[in-house]
């Protein structure tokens, strides 16, 4: 039996479309900012929630407030959904003890696995939640990621697409990694 290591590819076919490795944080390139930048923008925004003391600091917070939208990490990660998967799962696929780098690693894909099978649920939740607010301007700017292609005059019934747009990718993804042998793949 040949020890594998992390560094390898799953096979020839995951390298020759860019998952070059076994590890989350490699495979996800630059993409890992965006995991790096996304709980900062919620606390953020969390605190940005409370009152500051002073009219100089609360006219601050209300100036950033209005200019922190959330439009721009909506869209990475409604367009890298994909990606996210597939890297998570190729690291899943090879859990196992080790140094520090593979611990973070197997961290890292666990919250990014959560992330993406909770997405598909949160997403129709929160808009339907606001389902008053869909067509008013502000709320347009900051959350028009999620909706933009959604015909929302319809009916509410459309806040299920963004629940088959990402089962979807999570099935292809999902058996990608499990026909990993197949060699069509």
């Amino acid at each position: 039996m040949t020890k594998v290591s992390v560094f390898d590819p799953v096979n020839a076919n995951f390298e020759a479309v860019g998952y070059e490795y076994r590890q989350f944080m490699l495979n996800i390139g630059t993409l890992i900012f965006m995991f790096m930048i996304l709980p900062m923008l919620a606390l953020v925004s969390l605190l940005l929630g409370f009152k500051p003391c002073g009219k100089k600091s609360n006219s601050w917070s209300q100036s950033l407030k209005e200019k922190l939208f959330w439009n721009a990490p909506i869209r990475m990660l409604t367009e890298s959904y994909s990606i996210i998967a597939m890297c998570a799962l190729i690291n899943l696929m090879e859990i196992g003890k080790g140094n520090s780098f593979r611990i973070t690693n197997t961290v890292s894909s666990i919250v990014a696995i959560v992330l993406v099978i909770l997405l598909p649920i949160l997403v129709p939740v929160f808009l339907y939640k606001n389902w008053e607010n869909l067509n008013d301007e502000d709320f347009k700017k900051k959350y028009g990621a999620l909706y933009e292609e959604l015909k929302i005059e319809e009916s509410k019934w459309v806040l299920l697409e963004p629940v088959f747009f990402f089962g979807r990718r999570f099935f292809l993804a999902v058996v990608l990694c499990l026909s990993k042998e197949i060699f069509i793949w």
